[in-house]
């Protein structure tokens, strides 16, 4: 499961709750929609204009729950 909000200094970020939970398709996924690690925050983080923040926040929260809903009913 990722956490994901908008950030006013980031942009948006995309924060997994477990280390288990970054995996290659979803680090595959953040990436595919310009996400980038962060290591000081433990995050991928996107820059995004402050009207576009919470609508692609959650588009991408979408996405990733499929694929964590995924990878734990393939363990």
């Amino acid at each position: 499961m990722y956490l994901v909000n908008p950030d006013p200094e980031r942009g948006i970020v995309a924060a997994p709750r477990k280390p288990e939970d970054l995996t290659a398709k979803t680090e595959q996924a953040v990436s595919a929609r310009g996400f980038t690690w962060d290591d000081s925050i433990q995050a991928h983080v996107r820059p995004s204009p402050a009207d576009e923040a919470t609508p692609t926040a959650a588009t991408v929260a979408a996405e990733l729950r499929v694929l964590c809903n995924g990878c734990a009913a393939q363990s």
